[in-house]
């Protein structure tokens, strides 16, 4: 939407750009603010990396965001060892944490995902198989619907 040509009364039609009859709505010059913006959000980022817990979580201290690194260890023998870590980006405030490894990271994630459970409600719809609900509220957990 934020590309959207029409707002400058610029229509496209058949591949081709064409002057439109209709109002602008906003100035070519806040268009073009916007689409630099646009493009500084879309860029790619860059080295490529593709972190698997990239975004997953925020800073438990200060609650900024959690950042992945990747650190190359070589070798005298030409070969090398890559470690991934995650840290705190700290653009919040102060903060005391330090980094922590790929593999402690996925150890921490599998004991909260593990310490998560369904509410009672739902152990019957898991022993029985997933169908498609009747009516709307069939599928809240008997506490909701008596609200």
């Amino acid at each position: 939407m934020l590309s959207n040509r029409f707002f400058l009364s610029i229509l496209k039609y058949a591949g081709e750009y064409y002057q439109g009859s209709h109002k602008t709505f906003i100035s070519k010059k806040l268009f073009d603010e916007v689409q630099k913006q646009v493009e500084k959000i879309e860029r790619s980022r860059q080295k490529g990396h593709n972190f698997i817990f990239a975004g997953l979580a925020t800073c438990g201290e200060c609650g900024a965001a959690i950042t992945a690194e990747q650190h190359i260890k070589k070798y005298k023998n030409c070969t090398g060892q890559t470690f991934i870590y995650y840290r705190c980006t700290k653009k919040l405030k102060a903060c005391t944490q330090k980094y922590i490894s790929e593999s402690d990271t996925e150890i921490q994630l599998r004991k909260i995902v593990g310490d998560c459970g369904l509410h009672d409600d739902w152990s019957h719809i898991l022993k029985s198989g997933y169908s498609k609900p009747k009516k709307k509220t069939d599928w809240l957990p008997r506490w909701r619907k008596n609200r």
